[in-house]
């Protein structure tokens, strides 16, 4: 996790250079790489620590039990699952 975080810092510092290296790991100008990320967000540390929160608090817990009664009521899932258990952010937290 410590790597990613360590790439989006990159990005935000170097954003000509970190496309022009990532476009090059996926064999496409440095032009083509950018129209396709267009609208990517790259998540930072602090933003993955309010979506974890602390005590399952975060953004992603409400967000995680809509989609869960969502799939349920779809019939794409056949039991709701305690999102409380699928999500666990407590690394996130430890991360520096």
């Amino acid at each position: 996790m410590s790597a990613y975080f360590d790439a989006v810092w990159f990005i935000e510092e170097h954003p000509k250079e970190a496309y022009a290296i990532m476009a090059e790991a996926e064999g496409l100008s440095t032009e083509e790489f950018v129209h396709h990320v267009e609208g990517i967000q790259y998540i930072d540390l602090a933003g993955n620590k309010a979506a974890f929160g602390t005590a399952q608090n975060g953004e992603l817990y409400p967000i995680g039990r809509d989609l869960v009664t969502f799939l349920y009521k779809k019939g794409i899932i056949k039991t709701q699952p305690d999102i409380n258990e699928l999500l666990d952010g407590s690394f996130v937290q430890k991360l520096r």
